[in-house]
């Protein structure tokens, strides 16, 4: 795994920094130093209160979770709470016994992360903001040792990370403008830089979700059709653009552009007027992909498309999809799957 160049997301956030403290509040530091109180001077089993706070801050009620898993996490919580050498993988694999909602065992990563947090803030906190900022991506292991040690890794990065930015000031305009804008927060250095990186995470993801993004694209000689998400009064729309370039000097270029208000609508313009399978495909962009795959499926059968017809493009497509085209023949007719 790459190690991220911290210099470089420091400098990032503090060339954001307006920005990232507008998007804290006084409410946050309230609350969490509130949380911190509760908890050095009470039994959290017992302590009503501070659950209640603590599952709206870190929104565990909105997770899914089942009241029996909800129990345990606080139970752990104060078992725990004198622990000087904090373990990640024996509490992640007993609050995996605890299925959701959905009847399923999950991995709350996250979670842990914010219970070590209370019990010592020099654990930082990993959601996928923070990771976001670190350029680590969700872990999509199946095996629940595989995921768990994923995430180690990940929070070893972060961990060290955050050990450079303490040890080189790398932060100090931001942790100034911090101070000045909650004034005597009381929060420990740790602490307001994982404020910071939550908001930084959490405003880079909105930058790049306002980013214009192609969400299709194919080529064709001498021309092609692009759908493009733009966003206007941060609503998205998409661009169809269709070009066509006439080398002789006839004047016949196309250049056609069209606004939507869904994918969906732009897609079927192209869909409706052309078999755009046998064109070079691109780009397809993962929020889309699955549904241009089945109208893609639907297509083929819709046409009755033989195989033979088709072979030449089918590895193409497949390496665009990331997935398998078959066919098999029913009574001389092609199913595509």
């Amino acid at each position: 795994m790459r190690k991220p160049n911290i210099n470089q997301i420091t400098e990032w956030i503090n060339e954001h920094s307006t920005e990232i403290i507008k998007n804290l509040d006084q409410e946050s530091i309230d609350v969490f130093l509130f949380l911190k109180k509760e908890f050095n001077k009470s039994n959290v089993i017992d302590n009503q209160l501070f659950q209640f706070v603590y599952r709206s801050f870190y929104r565990l009620d909105n997770a899914g979770l089942s009241n029996d898993f909800k129990r345990e996490y606080f139970v752990i919580m104060e078992k725990y709470r004198n622990c000087k050498q904090l373990e990640f993988k024996p509490i992640l694999n007993q609050l995996h016994q605890f299925k959701n909602r959905k009847g399923q065992k999950t991995i709350q990563f996250s979670f842990t992360t914010k219970m070590f947090n209370m019990i010592d803030e020099r654990m930082p906190i990993y959601d996928k903001y923070v990771a976001k900022m670190f350029n680590l991506s969700y872990p999509n292991n199946k095996d629940v040792d595989k995921k768990i040690n994923t995430y180690l890794n990940h929070y070893q990065i972060i961990k060290e990370g955050y050990k450079e930015i303490y040890n080189k000031n790398l932060l100090m305009p931001i942790i100034d403008l911090f101070d000045k804008e909650f004034k005597e927060n009381k929060l420990p250095i740790l602490k307001k830089i994982d404020f910071i990186f939550w908001s930084a995470g959490k405003i880079k993801e909105k930058n790049q979700k306002l980013k214009p993004k192609i969400m299709f694209d194919i080529g064709a000689e001498g021309g092609g059709i692009t759908i493009k998400k733009v966003y206007k009064d941060n609503k998205p729309i998409y661009i169809y653009k269709h070009n066509e370039f006439d080398p002789t000097d006839e004047g016949l270029d196309i250049y056609n552009k069209y606004e939507f208000d869904t994918f969906e609508e732009a897609f079927q313009r192209l869909n409706n007027k052309y078999d755009w399978f046998y064109l070079h495909l691109e780009h397809i962009n993962n929020e889309v992909k699955e549904y241009v795959w089945g109208e893609l499926i639907k297509k083929l059968n819709e046409k009755a498309i033989p195989n033979e017809v088709l072979s030449h493009k089918i590895n193409d497509i497949q390496k665009v999809f990331g997935k398998e085209l078959t066919s098999i023949k029913i009574n001389d007719k092609t199913i595509w799957s």
